[in-house]
């Protein structure tokens, strides 16, 4: 687990007990993930999950296609990246696509439902993968959905992001 802030370590150490009481092998990295991704050997990982994306502020810099390519560094051949892109206010899954055809890889979005008896909201993921053949399969299939690139929309890079490409225009939509 990478976690860029402390007191989000403190309280999982302290008031949770996934990390405690998991039988996997958990190790804790301490600052921005891509920094220390970068420092770090190839890991081999069969899935690498990025969540930081849901408030007001975005960490830009791990959308860009030098992030994607960092990540897909760290993957198995077949491992899958799945960011959660779920915002109010931006349509990110267009970066993310933009970034991975770039890298020749796929990317598809996958929604999923909020409930309200079980207190879970709706939930956006883009999956990304080497094999176009992993979004056939058939637990996964249902709930996929292309994702849909504005014209003249550019893939970030880290001389290069726009949010105005991004906004979600409520009402003028």
């Amino acid at each position: 687990l990478y976690e860029i802030n402390p007191l989000v370590v403190d309280i999982a150490q302290s008031r949770f007990t996934y990390l405690s009481q998991t039988a996997a092998h958990v190790n804790v990295v301490l600052g921005d993930a891509r920094l220390n991704l970068e420092k770090e050997t190839p890991q081999g990982f069969d899935i690498l999950i990025v969540d930081a994306f849901s408030g007001d502020a975005i960490p830009v810099h791990l959308l860009t296609e030098e992030a994607v390519s960092l990540y897909i560094k760290h993957m198995k051949a077949d491992g899958i990246l799945a960011i959660h892109v779920s915002n109010f206010y931006l349509d990110l899954a267009p970066i993310v696509r933009s970034a991975a055809n770039k890298l020749d890889y796929h990317a598809v979005l996958i929604r999923t439902k909020g409930n309200r008896k079980s207190r879970t909201t709706t939930s956006d993921w883009v999956l990304v993968s080497a094999d176009p053949q992993f979004f056939g399969k058939p637990d996964l299939k249902e709930g996929l959905t292309e994702i849909k690139v504005r014209p003249g929309l550019q893939a970030w890079r880290d001389d290069y992001s726009s949010l105005l490409q991004v906004v979600r225009w409520r009402g003028l939509e």
